[in-house]
């Protein structure tokens, strides 16, 4: 063994040792890298990385979403041991789902939107996809373990054990592989955010609609406890002029019919917002949270124009970015896929003892395949034609952005025209008329038909004006969300 002294050194190294020595260099490791996150759990360096535009490469420095982009304690990947890359998942104990109680004498609009963010599910969910990203990531850019085993030859030669020692295999990744993976896995990461910020504004975009929602269906309760005190009234004063005898049992009859008509619409209109409240409970996350009283939002008309909103659209959609990130992770695929061509290589080294001569004997054996017939070239044909099926989609998204907008606008234009009018004009000609009818039914001078047909009136011009607001709030909500809602929808997978 006298002779070989200096190598032993170097296997009990490791064949990564070897690697050093031999001057192969691999992928530089993150793991250490300035800037880097230390893991809550274990206070072991994360890994952490950086998008550049115009580089495919990952770098140091990028630091993970805010507090409020992870809204329930999710499963955590964190480092175990001393080895920095031995990854675990370590499971933290969901809380309880408590139901918050009123702070302060109304609930507002932004005490709706902070708890959405910290207890709906699919923020939950879209945080989690970004973790499962980041691991990927991870793990694309880990080497091949070595294998070590058992080697003998030449048994029973001249009545001896004769080779006996270990042997190591290592597969080298060449033609940088490895980074190229990452790459991708990066791109995958700067996807799976830019799918989180789609999923932030669906639910922000739910909840002002579920809260204009929730206020209109109390000013509808609130109209139609009106009607019923006015059919109340009326029924009062029909009963007292018929008792002296200035009108017939008719009237009195017509009345009644209409308070119980009343009656039913305000138990229509309450029952409206009751769901309303627990549409509002399910876009929170909170199913169990009580009605309360909510600060009244819509006291001005919310103004837009159409060239504004599709500039907005158009530059700060999630949906747009999210359709550019898939672009970028399939050219970084197209890299990737070339890079495959270039053939690992696989060393082999043995050290032996002789038995028969006594000297410890070492061999060494390097191999890589031909790229003759398969040179990976449909795996690069499929994706180029993926980044051509991505670059046609971002065009699609932009197209499809636009047509809802369209849509979304007219609402709102059509809604906006219907609750100026009736602010500004109809609805204090109907108050005043209904005033002048209920006196001069008081006093007998104006005929109950007269009286019902003004109350009829009254009603539905302000049922009317309050669907027309409802419209327009939560058509001015859904452009002010850049056209995302729907949150709890499963999203395709692409």
């Amino acid at each position: 063994m006298e002779p070989l002294e200096h190598e032993l050194p170097l296997l009990r190294r490791g064949f990564f040792g070897l690697a050093l020595s031999c001057g192969i260099v691999g992928v530089p490791s993150p793991l250490a890298a300035e800037g880097s996150i230390t893991d809550h759990a274990s206070g072991r360096p994360r890994p952490t990385v950086t998008f550049a535009e115009d580089n495919h490469a990952p770098t140091p420095g990028w630091t993970e979403p805010t507090p409020s982009m992870q809204p329930r304690p999710l499963p955590r990947l964190t480092f175990i041991h001393d080895d920095p890359t031995a990854v675990s998942v370590i499971s933290e104990k969901v809380p309880e789902t408590v139901t918050p109680q009123l702070e302060g004498p109304v609930w507002t609009i932004a005490a709706f939107e902070d708890l959405a963010l910290r207890h709906n599910p699919t923020l939950a969910r879209a945080a989690a996809n970004l973790e499962a990203a980041r691991a990927s990531w991870l793990q694309a850019g880990l080497p091949p373990n070595p294998a070590v085993g058992y080697a003998s030859e030449e048994i029973g030669d001249a009545g001896t054990a004769g080779l006996q020692g270990g042997i190591v295999i290592q597969r080298w990744v060449l033609g940088h592989k490895l980074a190229r993976r990452r790459q991708v896995a990066a791109r995958a990461i700067a996807e799976a955010r830019q799918q989180w910020q789609v999923q932030r504004r669906r639910v922000l975009t739910d909840v002002k609609t579920a809260y204009y929602g929730v206020l209109i269906a109390g000013k509808k309760r609130d109209l139609t406890r009106d009607l019923k005190r006015i059919g109340q009234r009326a029924l009062s004063t029909s009963q007292q002029l018929f008792l002296a005898g200035d009108i017939s049992r008719l009237p009195v009859l017509q009345t009644e019919i209409q308070l119980r008509t009343a009656e039913v619409l305000m138990r229509q209109a309450e029952n409206e917002q009751h769901a309303a409240w627990r549409r509002l409970a399910a876009v929170l996350g909170l199913p169990g949270i009580q009605p309360g009283p909510v600060e009244d939002g819509l006291d001005t008309i919310p103004v837009l124009d159409w060239e504004s909103s599709l500039a907005r659209l158009q530059s700060e959609s999630p949906e747009l970015a999210s359709a550019a990130a898939a672009w970028r992770r399939a050219r970084a695929v197209v890299v990737q896929q070339r890079a495959e061509v270039v053939p690992d290589v696989t060393t082999q080294i043995t050290v032996q003892h002789n038995n028969v001569t006594g000297d410890t004997v070492t061999g060494v054996q390097a191999t890589l395949p031909l790229p003759l017939w398969n040179r990976n070239q449909g795996n690069i044909g499929r994706a180029l034609a993926d980044v051509r099926a991505a670059t046609a989609d971002i065009q699609r998204v932009e197209l499809d952005l636009q047509q809802r907008l369209a849509a979304a606008f007219q609402q709102y234009a059509d809604a906006e025209i219907q609750v100026r009018n009736y602010a500004e004009g109809i609805l204090p000609r109907a108050r005043e008329a209904m005033n002048l009818v209920a006196s001069g039914y008081a006093s007998g001078e104006v005929g109950y038909l007269d009286l019902l047909t003004a109350q009829r009136t009254y009603f539905q011009t302000n049922l009317a004006y309050l669907e027309a607001l409802q419209r327009l709030w939560q058509s001015s909500a859904r452009i002010d969300g850049l056209l995302l809602g729907d949150n709890l929808q499963v999203p395709a997978q692409s």
